[in-house]
This record gives C-alpha cells, sequence and structure tokens, in this order.
C-alpha cells in the first residue's frame, strides 16, 4: 500500500511537492514499483461480466522488435499460460530506426497519443547505448513524458551485444539501467538473459546468421523475459511451438524441441528475478 508519507517524501525529492499531476502520480506508482521491486501492473479490476481486460502494450522500435514477430510471440505465450488477463499488442516499427528518428516522423506519437495502453515499450537502435548514449537518453525521456500524459507506463527493451562484441553487454546494459531510473521507466532485461545463455548454453543459437538479429529462439528469449515482467510470473511450460497462419498458409514464428524452450523460460525469469532485485 501507497502511504502518504511515502508520496510526500517523493514529491519532496521531485521538487513538485506544490502540484501533483496525473503524469508525477504515474512517475510515483512507477519509483514505488521500483523501489518495491515488484510490477504494478498484473492487477486489473474485472468488468461487469467478471472478465479482466487485456494488457494493452504498444512496442516502439526496429527489426529487433519485429523479427519473428516477438510481440506476437508474447502473446501466444501469456495465452499458453492461461492467464485470465490476455495480452494485446500493437507496434510502432521500422527496420534500423532510432527513437530520434521515431520521435521526428511522429507516427510514434500519433500512436502513443491515441491512448489506450497500458505499457508502451521503447528500443532504441542497437548501437544507442554503445555510440549515443547522450541522445538516447534524450530521446527516452521526451518519450517516457508522452507516455506518462497518455496514462501508461514506459518499459525499456534492454538489448544485447552483438556476436563479435560480448564484452559490450555490460556496457550496455548499465546504460539502460542508468537511464531507466533517471526517467522513471521500467526495463526488460533481455540482453542480459542473452548474455547468459550465450556464456552457458552456447549451443542454443540465438542470432540470426548476420550475427546481429535474433534468430526464432532468440526472440522467444525476449518475449519470455517480457512476459516475466508483464506478469511477474514464470514463462516454465509457456508454449515453444508458435504457429500464425499468413495467406492462408501456416507459419512457424518458433519451434524449438522442450530441452531449449525449458532452459531459455528459466533463464528469462531467472534473469528477471536478478535484476528487479540488484541494487
Amino acid at each position: 500500500m501507497i502511504s502518504t508519507g511515502m508520496m510526500k517524501s517523493f514529491l519532496q525529492m521531485t521538487g513538485r511537492a506544490a502540484r501533483v499531476s496525473i503524469p508525477t502520480v504515474l512517475f510515483f506508482m512507477v519509483f514505488v514499483a521500483l523501489r518495491a521491486q515488484v510490477p504494478i501492473f498484473t492487477n486489473a479490476l474485472p468488468d461487469s461480466t467478471g472478465s479482466l481486460p487485456p494488457l494493452r502494450v504498444l512496442f516502439i522500435g526496429n527489426s529487433y522488435t519485429f523479427y519473428n514477430d516477438m510481440p506476437r510471440q508474447l502473446q501466444q505465450i501469456a495465452t499458453s499460460m492461461g492467464d485470465k488477463r490476455t495480452i494485446i499488442t500493437e507496434r510502432v516499427v521500422y527496420g534500423g530506426r532510432a527513437l530520434k528518428e521515431h520521435w521526428t516522423d511522429t507516427l510514434a506519437l500519433a500512436a502513443i497519443r491515441r491512448g489506450g495502453w497500458d505499457l508502451v515499450v521503447l528500443q532504441e537502435h542497437s548501437l544507442g547505448a554503445l555510440n549515443a548514449s547522450d541522445t538516447m537518453r534524450k530521446y527516452i525521456r521526451l518519450f517516457s513524458e508522452e507516455i506518462r500524459n497518455a496514462g501508461a507506463i514506459p518499459v525499456l527493451y534492454m538489448t544485447w551485444a552483438r556476436q563479435h562484441r560480448p564484452i559490450s553487454q555490460d556496457s550496455i546494459a548499465r546504460v539502460y539501467t542508468s537511464i531507466g531510473r533517471d526517467v522513471g521507466a521500467l526495463v526488460a532485461p533481455v540482453g542480459l538473459a542473452w548474455q547468459r545463455v550465450r556464456q552457458q548454453y552456447p549451443a542454443i543459437v540465438l542470432f540470426d546468421p548476420d550475427g546481429t538479429h535474433p534468430s526464432s529462439e532468440g526472440s522467444y528469449l525476449a518475449a519470455c523475459v517480457f512476459y516475466a515482467l508483464f506478469s511477474a510470473r514464470c514463462p516454465l511450460g509457456a508454449d515453444f511451438s508458435i504457429c500464425i497462419e499468413k495467406d492462408s498458409t501456416p507459419v512457424h514464428l518458433v519451434n524449438m524441441v522442450y530441452n531449449e524452450a525449458d532452459i531459455l523460460q528459466r533463464v528469462a525469469w531467472e534473469t528477471y528475478l536478478k535484476y528487479i532485485y540488484s541494487p
């Protein structure tokens, strides 16, 4: 429960004790969630029929998001886990695009301002954290303000190090963690989950042959991390053969053996727990 003292302390910290706006309250809710190390969006009030509204998630990013239709994999994972609250996703994604470019062309802003979202996921260019962290911070801050104004919570999609530069993952993680704390956003530690699989289970191929984009298994691991963050549940036992229909033809988004799926589900959950409970 959020106490009056906690709220007053937070407002004093942010210099906003004189007037409380809706964005400020949303920022405070995220602040409390991060301090308490538990997600704040797993609870929802049922409607008149007793059904829970879906969790509506907007993804803004590039090919790291749309490869293998990762958002659709996330939806199917939630459905297969029997969650009473389904996940519905939409996306504004273009190959190679950075958040600065998304801000400039305004399509992402229009989607945010349309409203109706619970969460908006921001995915920066894969080299942004390494080569342009100040620019990345600037546009994440701008987007986060818009997201809170629309009544949603910003989430940062921590990406992974490229195949030939595994050592850069620690730097990427530090930048995302720092910005997340700075702007009051939640962080999905996808890159750290990739790092662990690469170190401990190198036989599992997470990369596309180009050495940067995800394989279907890599996208599945990302989806499992998002599921852990959004539901506070372990994805163990989720579907690992996910198929959609395209032009009346079944297309597998992911189709792996049980042992690999079990490893990826466990790593996603354990990475999420380790990350949210880290100092």
